[in-house]
Order: C-alpha cells, then structure tokens, then sequence
C-alpha cells in the first residue's frame, strides 16, 4: 500500500512538472538599439536622430571609400551660419537624408531653418531610385533649437523639427520631422 501512494505522489510530482514544463515564458525581446534614437548628449558624440512620419531615423551609414557619410555639420562662427547633413543606411542599403541650415544669431536658443528668398531646399532626400525630395516649407520652415555650443571644442547640440513638403513622391504631401535631436563636431 505504501509503495501505491509513493507512485501515485511521482507521478502527480512528474505531471505537474510536465504541465509548468509545457508553459512557454514569453521570450523578452530586447531593444533594437539601432532603431532609437540617440541620447541627447552635449559631447560632440557625432549623433543625430529624428522621427520622420513617426518611424525612427538615425544617422548611420557603413563606412565606405568615397561615398556617403553618416553625418556632416558646419558652422561658421563669423557668420553664425550653421549647416547639417543626417544620413541613414536602410536595412535594404538605401540612403535617406536629412538637411537643415539657419543664422545663430545669439548660439543658444531657437532659430528657425533658413531659406533664402523663392529659394527651394531639400529637407529631405531619398536616394532609392525614385530620388523623392521634400522641400522646406517656406509658410512653415521648421526650427532648431541649439542647447549647447562650446566654440573652443567645436561642438554643437541641440533639437530640431521641421514638415517637409512635395506634392509629387507619395501619398503623403507633408512629412513631417519631430524629436529631432543631434550632437555634433563641427
């Protein structure tokens, strides 16, 4: 009778493993780092990211031999010109771009983009063989908000946002650029 209850205590122990055995934990996915975007830092960590339309941009292109580079700046502290260039490798190799230019007038603080006078500048630029180009909107140019420069170590930081415009790429006439952020040597 003893050795009945003990088999029937192994295999009631055995089923209820087997049963918490079969249950799957849900794997926890761990974040793409790639696809957020970056810190918002004042270090010159040569950094830009934005969201476009609600999908994650972030400057990153493989380093190659003359072709394009993950981000460009320039800023003249004469003129208080300051200029950038974001670009991003899509997963399927395709470039996507982003351009911005204003006159810093004080270096910290917001600035709206700049255009000159029926002047027409790319905001955005996708290289995929139908080269779809938005357009600043000279009703709605879009800012920069410059949070850091430090003249002496060449570096520039800050936020960006903007709604690009073309009536011709896509179904969407307006794209628009939000959480743009970047920190960048110039």
């Amino acid at each position: 009778m003893k050795r009945k209850g003990q088999i029937k205590k192994f295999f009631s122990v055995l089923m209820i493993l087997f049963i918490f055995g079969a249950c799957k934990k849900t794997p926890q996915i761990e974040p793409d780092l790639a696809l957020q975007l970056p810190e918002l830092t004042q270090e010159g960590k040569n950094t830009a990211g934005c969201y476009l339309n609600n999908e994650i941009f972030v400057a990153n292109v493989e380093p190659n031999t003359g072709g394009a580079i993950a981000l460009w700046a320039s800023f003249d502290e004469v003129t208080n010109f300051f200029r950038m260039q974001a670009t991003m490798e899509t997963a399927n190799d395709r470039l996507e771009s982003i351009k911005m230019k204003s006159y810093l007038t004080d270096t910290i603080g917001t600035y709206p983009i700049f255009l000159n006078e029926g002047e027409e500048y790319e905001g955005y630029v996708d290289y995929s063989g139908a080269n779809c180009y938005y357009l600043h909107d000279e009703n709605n140019l879009g800012m920069i908000e410059i949070k850091f420069i430090d003249k002496e170590q060449n570096i520039i930081s800050g936020l960006f946002s903007m709604d690009l415009i073309n009536t011709d790429c896509s179904s969407n006439a307006v794209l628009k650029i939000t959480g743009g952020r970047f920190d960048i040597k110039y």
